[in-house]
């Protein structure tokens, strides 16, 4: 990664730690606002050296490619996901930020991933994943993310559309 300063992150370091934090710190700022009860959905990725550290609550999705073939990392926590949930049931978050009580997010560590995708579900709903592999094997992102963004937007794409393509060097 070439320009970019790296340092191995301390021991002790959690994103979850991180996490259970911006919940705290959401919850409180809803209720200062008046609309308790507010969330959001977080996926976040951290490359410490050449390991992919991860966080993930809610619906948004982590791909990880192995230079082969793309895994989904994540699971997403909605009631479409749960044993005998209806599709239509997609918008309804099991786990979240802004949830009252404790969030329990998942965590993990993938080691030398050769890139990965973050994707909202207006993306990923809309979007197939040879598109998605095909995104990642693009040699311009940038082109390959508005490539991707207009497909979903093509395909009737109600959602917010976000989509984040790292290449590992």
């Amino acid at each position: 990664m070439e320009g970019i300063a790296t340092a191995p992150l301390e021991e002790s370091f959690s994103l979850a730690v991180l996490t259970g934090s911006l919940n705290d710190r959401l919850r409180s700022e809803a209720e200062a606002l008046g609309t308790p009860g507010a969330g959001t959905t977080l996926t976040a990725a951290l490359l410490d050296g050449r390991t992919l550290r991860w966080v993930h609550v809610g619906d948004s999705r982590l791909y990880r490619f192995d230079g082969f073939a793309l895994q989904l990392v994540t699971t997403d926590h909605n009631l479409a996901a749960e044993p005998g949930g209806h599709p239509r049931l997609a918008n309804i978050l099991t786990r979240c930020l802004g949830m009252a009580g404790e969030l329990n997010p998942d965590a993990g560590d993938e080691d030398e991933p050769v890139g990965i995708i973050l994707a909202t579900d207006g993306l990923y709903l809309h979007v197939s994943p040879e598109a998605l592999l095909d995104a990642i094997h693009e040699p311009d992102l940038p082109r390959a993310v508005r490539e991707l963004v207009d497909l979903a937007n093509s395909s009737g794409g109600p959602d917010n559309i976000t989509v984040l393509l790292v290449r590992v060097c």
